[in-house]
């Protein structure tokens, strides 16, 4: 899966010269969804017309959310439109819509895609306000990855301070085994040389009686 961040000043109506150009960007394989924010295409170049994806499913916020007035997100609403996508690109038009509706249809969208595996080979573009580009590129990667920005909020996070933790369990158990380790090795390098110092005494003391006669 790849997640394309756009402008809404860039992105065209026409949404078929968006996916020529974003096609253009080539992202290197990662266990993370790569999240990508465009901010302006001067210098991406459209692919040739007979090599241009023209197959794309197009939603609006709106498609997704409850009825009535509300911005809330309707999760059956969202499964049954999601589950038939089957284009290569997915765009998904924000809007005008505040903060809070995108980024509660965000975390839904993360929810929907750990549960379901119909857009995890696909390319989603999200046509947002510019000046949400960073706001929502922080959600996407908080929701997607687990891995926020902040180095801060990255220790503080649920999804990644178990990992830490367990980090640092199995460097203290390390340390226990290797001072424990240390200390078996130490103990039969004594034992050993009490053994090798009592067989000198006896052999000197064997000696000393065998000269005496």
């Amino acid at each position: 899966m790849n997640i394309f961040i756009v402008s809404r000043l860039t992105s065209e109506s026409c949404h078929h010269s968006l996916i020529s150009h974003l096609s253009r960007i080539e992202s290197e394989y990662k266990i993370t969804v790569p999240i990508v924010v465009v901010d302006e295409r001067y210098n991406l170049t459209a692919l040739p017309p007979s090599q241009r994806p023209v197959d794309h499913t197009r939603f609006v916020l709106r498609d997704f959310q409850y009825k009535g007035g509300t911005h809330g997100v309707e999760p059956d609403k969202m499964a049954q439109g999601l589950d038939q996508v089957d284009t290569n690109w997915v765009v998904i038009d924000f809007g005008q819509h505040d903060q809070a509706a995108c980024v509660d249809f965000i975390q839904a969208l993360s929810r929907y895609c750990y549960a379901s595996s119909n857009l995890r080979n696909r390319s989603l573009i999200f046509t947002v306000q510019a000046a949400f580009l960073l706001l929502f590129a922080r959600t996407f990667n908080e929701s997607f990855n687990n891995l926020p920005a902040s180095g801060i909020a990255l220790a503080h996070s649920s999804g990644t301070s178990p990992l830490f933790r367990s980090i640092r369990i199995e460097r203290l158990l390390a340390r226990l085994l290797l001072t424990s380790a240390v200390r078996r090795v130490r103990q039969y390098l004594l034992q050993t040389l009490r053994r090798f110092a009592e067989g000198l005494r006896r052999d000197l003391k064997h000696g000393e009686s065998r000269g005496r006669r």
